[in-house]
């Protein structure tokens, strides 16, 4: 591509698109900037259909449109930042720079998670290259993140606690009897506690049919409560049809 004149290639895969603006945007950061070898920004990961959204307790980020010089390196990327692990790039030299363009300017809208069978997706994840298939530490890594969550957003209520087992129930990826699972939740239970702030009971995913039980699981819940931790029902609801929806039901829980 240098050869040929070209001074800049975009990292795009098929299930993913961007609109015209957003490419123009990140293009002319280049352009302006000739200093700035790689632009990353933000991805909306749509789920199920283009009404649902994948949310991570965290940012992601993805490469987009870099410098034809700048290397991949699936083994020795410098980013520091949450990232596909498919898309490593290496930064050599103090002169190699990248800009994160904001959310508002450019983002990556993807595609991947909207099928019939999750099944494939979860399988052939790429992010569970960072586990080395391990699903215990990658319980243990999003249990980390849920302990600081109130000190890094301030929030006044504590969501669906354990969504990371949102698809455990049908596809058995782990035991949730397991001790190094219960030990990671609970650590992190231990870690929100004394911030005194209700922990949501969940009902969306028996409303959507992903589970049968609430967020936090039943043994979750128990330990709360142990522990002095206090709660509120949410029907998580996404329509109006479903708002408090089994409250009845499951307001036992809030005892």
């Amino acid at each position: 591509m240098a050869e040929r004149r070209m001074f800049a290639k975009t990292i795009i895969d098929s299930d993913a698109f961007y609109d015209h603006d957003d490419y123009q945007n990140a293009k002319n950061v280049l352009i302006e900037h000739p200093d700035i070898n790689v632009t990353y920004c933000e991805y909306i990961n749509y789920y199920r259909d283009y009404r649902h959204l994948l949310v991570w307790p965290f940012k992601s980020y993805v490469p987009f449109i870099s410098k034809v010089s700048y290397k991949f390196d699936f083994f020795n990327g410098s980013f520091d930042k949450p990232s596909d692990p498919t898309r490593r790039y290496l930064i050599e030299g103090k002169d190699a720079k990248y800009c994160i363009m904001s959310f508002s300017t450019v983002k990556m809208h993807h595609l991947s998670w909207i099928r019939t069978d999750i099944r494939e997706k979860l399988k052939n994840w790429s992010a569970k290259k960072y586990f080395n298939d391990d699903y215990y530490a990658l319980c243990e890594e999003y249990y980390s993140l849920v302990s600081d969550v109130v000190n890094k957003t301030s929030c006044s209520i504590i969501g669906h606690f354990d969504l990371v087992t949102k698809f455990n129930e049908i596809y058995h990826l782990w035991d949730e009897k397991d001790p190094r699972y219960i030990a990671s939740w609970k650590k992190a239970v231990d870690a929100l506690i004394p911030y005194h702030i209700p922990f949501e009971i969940n009902l969306g995913g028996i409303t959507r049919g992903k589970k049968t039980t609430p967020y936090p699981s039943f043994e979750i819940i128990e330990y709360i409560k142990s522990k002095g931790g206090t709660f509120i029902l949410s029907s998580d609801s996404h329509n109006k049809e479903n708002i408090l929806k089994d409250f009845s039901k499951y307001e036992y829980l809030l005892k």
